[in-house]
């Protein structure tokens, strides 16, 4: 099994510890992998935690955008569709 969280990457308190965890934790047993929208110390703890960690990067992208129509995350969907699709 394979899980892929996704999130913005900017928390720095509790939600940041809950993924965190959870993700470590996951890898004893299976593959997960961490995806943000922000580079910065949440992306950078993960990944010196041993989580594998990709950054994609849309400027300006506000906090839940959604299917990020009219954004410049505009078609991140079909682009998520695509990492997945690899991962299998």
């Amino acid at each position: 099994m394979k899980v892929i969280h996704l999130i913005s990457g900017g928390d720095s308190g509790g939600a940041k510890t809950h993924v965190l965890s959870l993700l470590q934790n996951l890898n004893k047993t299976i593959t997960a992998q961490l995806v943000c929208f922000r580079d910065g110390p949440f992306a950078q703890e993960a990944r010196d935690l041993g989580i594998p960690t990709e950054f994609h990067h849309y400027p300006g992208l506000p906090h839940g955008f959604g299917l990020g129509t009219g954004t410049v995350a505009e078609g991140w969907l079909d682009e998520a569709a695509q990492f997945w699709e690899a991962q299998m």
